[in-house]
């Protein structure tokens, strides 16, 4: 939501977002065993959150054709990217589990 509100032109953020949000996200669904269960809400709610930032990043990853968001180059997924955009989103993630464990099991509990 930040990425997309507030800093839509940062390249940085944007692979950050689009790393986490169809890797470890993503990855989520199969390992709780998420199901699409019409009649549990529970359950269409967290198959929701775990999906729709992948589904939104990549749509804005390969159908931005008005340019709203950032321009790409198309030939850059080099090693040395690949490794950039890993570090950078491992960084984030490690940033948040931080947070979380913080309010979840010190403050919270």
């Amino acid at each position: 939501m930040i990425y997309i509100f507030c800093y839509p032109q940062s390249v940085t953020l944007f692979r950050i977002c689009f790393v986490n949000a169809c890797g470890p996200l993503l990855w989520a669904i199969p390992i709780y065993r998420n199901s699409v269960v019409f009649h549990s809400l529970d359950r269409i709610t967290s198959i929701y959150l775990h999906m729709f930032p992948a589904l939104v990043l990549y749509s804005i990853r390969w159908n931005d054709n008005e340019k709203k968001f950032i321009n790409f180059d198309e030939n850059i997924m080099d090693t040395e990217f690949v490794l950039k955009m890993m570090y950078e989103s491992f960084c984030a993630y490690f940033i948040w589990i931080v947070f979380y464990y913080v309010f979840v099991f010190i403050i919270f509990n």
